[in-house]
């Protein structure tokens, strides 16, 4: 159940990749990169096997989306309050699969900025990620 649930929600992700995807074309030192996450469960879980499950958590409603800037100068800023010192790994992906993945958040964001193409990036949680894409 929750390897379907994941399925649809790569699926929703790739759907809105359009509306997500922010253009980065030319940036220079000192400016910011905005994108919009949104929060998945990061599919690690136990199934319980219960077809209701996920209703019971509340995962019915539309997640909102979370606003996050990626500059050279400052780093990483996610709003609503996400602790960036929480993320286990940066990941960069083309299409489905992981072209880079970083425990340093510098050499993500250094990655990021020499990139050309559209991508995925994610940023895994103990129990969760956050997912969003991006075109340079």
């Amino acid at each position: 159940m929750r390897y379907r649930l994941i399925l649809i929600l790569t699926s929703i992700l790739m759907s809105i990749s359009a509306s997500s995807a922010f253009a980065a074309e030319g940036l220079e030192d000192g400016e910011s990169l905005d994108i919009i996450l949104f929060c998945c469960n990061d599919g690690l879980g136990v199934d319980s096997g219960d077809e209701n499950d996920d209703k019971q958590r509340g995962e019915r409603m539309p997640q909102q989306p979370i606003v996050c800037s990626i500059s050279k100068d400052s780093g990483i800023t996610i709003k609503n309050n996400f602790d960036i010192s929480e993320i286990s790994s940066f990941e960069i992906w083309n299409q489905n699969t992981c072209i880079a993945s970083f425990i340093d958040q510098k050499d993500f964001i250094d990655m990021i900025f020499s990139l050309k193409g559209e991508y995925q990036l994610i940023f895994r949680f103990k129990n969760y990620l956050l997912s969003g894409y991006i075109s340079f």
